[in-house]
C-alpha cells in the first residue's frame, strides 16, 4: 500500500477548477490513424489568440496562467499569480454581462449588493449608474478633466477612456487600477491615493472582469501597492 499523501492546502480558485474540469466531457483518443498523427512540421498558427481565449469547451486542468476564460454569469479563476498580492481564497473574478464588461466590472467591484441583482434588475441598476454619472459631471463644482469629452463618452456607453475613468475615480472616490493581463501591464491614471479605497479590473482576452471579495470588503491598497511595485 502507498504510503498517505500530505494534506494540501486548496483555495476557492482550485476549488471551481476542479468542479468545472469534473463537469466536462472526458474525451478518450482510441484506434489513432498514422493519417491524423501530429507531423514533426508544426504548422504556423493562424488562429486570433484572444478568441481562443473565450474558448470555454475545453475539458484540459492545466496550470492556471495569465488568462481568464469568460462565462457570463460564472465564478471564474483567478490567475495563480495573483496570489502573490491577494489571497486567493478570499478573492475571486466573475463574468459578468458580456455587452459592456468594463462598465459592469465597475459596478461589480464597487457595490457588493450588485452581485444580488438579475435580469432586468441588472441593466436598470446600470441605467441609474449612468444618470447618476452625467448628474454628476453637469453639476459638480470640482473640476473635470476634458468634461466635453467625459459627457460624450458617457452619453455612447463608451466607459473605458482614461477621461471617464478619471472622473469614474473622483464620483466614486476610488483608486481604479487596470490590470491587462494579455501584455502583462497595469495602468492607473491618477497618482495612487492612501486614503481612499481602491477597485482593481482585469483584462484577459476581449473582455474585462472584476476582482472581488467574498464578504464584500475592499481590496486592500497594501495588496494594489504590490501590484503597482511589480507591474508597472
Amino acid at each position: 500500500m502507498p504510503p498517505p499523501r500530505d494534506n494540501q492546502p486548496i483555495n476557492i480558485n482550485q476549488i471551481t477548477k476542479y468542479i468545472k474540469f469534473n463537469k466536462s466531457a472526458i474525451k478518450f483518443n482510441v484506434n489513432e490513424h498514422p493519417d491524423f498523427l501530429q507531423p514533426f512540421v508544426i504548422p504556423q498558427r493562424t488562429e486570433d489568440p484572444n478568441a481562443a481565449l473565450l474558448n470555454t469547451s475545453g475539458n484540459q486542468m492545466g496550470t492556471s496562467k495569465n488568462i481568464l476564460r469568460y462565462a457570463e454569469g460564472e465564478i471564474v479563476e483567478l490567475p495563480v499569480s495573483l496570489g502573490k498580492f491577494i489571497d486567493l481564497n478570499c478573492f475571486f473574478t466573475f463574468g459578468v454581462k458580456s455587452d459592456n464588461t468594463f462598465i459592469y466590472s465597475i459596478i461589480y467591484a464597487n457595490d457588493p449588493g450588485f452581485r444580488l441583482l438579475d435580469g432586468p434588475d441588472i441593466e436598470r441598476f446600470l441605467t441609474d449608474f449612468k444618470m447618476n454619472l452625467l448628474d454628476a459631471v453637469s453639476n459638480t463644482t470640482e473640476k473635470v478633466v476634458s468634461k466635453t469629452k467625459v459627457l460624450k463618452d458617457i452619453n455612447g456607453d463608451n466607459y473605458n477612456t482614461k477621461e471617464v475613468i478619471l472622473f469614474m475615480s473622483q464620483f466614486l472616490n476610488k483608486n481604479i487600477i487596470l490590470l491587462d493581463l494579455n501584455e502583462n501591464k497595469l495602468t492607473n491614471y491618477k497618482e495612487f491615493n492612501h486614503d481612499i479605497t481602491s477597485i482593481v479590473i482585469l483584462y484577459s482576452g476581449n473582455h474585462y472582469f472584476p476582482i472581488a471579495n467574498l464578504m464584500g470588503e475592499d481590496i486592500e491598497n497594501n495588496s494594489c501597492q504590490l501590484m503597482i511595485k511589480h507591474y508597472q
